[in-house]
């Protein structure tokens, strides 16, 4: 049993057209090779940028983290100062205070001796009556 074909034969461009034809289809391939190579080399140089910007970032997140690092020790410095200020001026509000007690005590002493003296006198004055 034969099979026959029931395609039409192609017949082919003409032989004028056909180099054309064929000519034109190379370069359309040609230029879709140059197209994908343009978009290869911009997708390598993209990769390439953004490795760097992120390189980049990594370098500028260290720097910071070493800037906010010194800007936290020299705050905690100065909270230490202004602590160490805060503790002087209590300190001298309780030497302060020692002393105006010391004063107040002395001047109650210097009263308590006048008037045991004037109590002395009194009963002496009551002795004589």
């Amino acid at each position: 049993m034969t099979t026959t074909n029931t395609r039409p034969a192609h017949t082919g461009f003409p032989d004028p057209e056909r180099p054309k034809k064929v000519e034109g289809i190379q370069l359309q391939l040609v230029q879709v090779n140059k197209n994908l190579s343009h978009v290869s080399n911009s997708n390598q140089t993209l990769r390439r940028h953004t490795l760097i910007s992120h390189e980049h970032l990594s370098q500028d997140v260290k720097s910071s983290k070493n800037e906010l690092l010194k800007k936290d020790e020299e705050i905690l410095s100065h909270q230490d100062e202004i602590s160490d200020q805060i503790a002087e001026v209590h300190t001298d509000i309780l030497e302060a205070q020692d002393r105006s007690d010391q004063n107040h005590n002395e001047a109650f002493n210097h009263l308590n001796q006048k008037l045991s003296v004037i109590s002395d006198q009194l009963n002496i004055l009551l002795q004589k009556k």
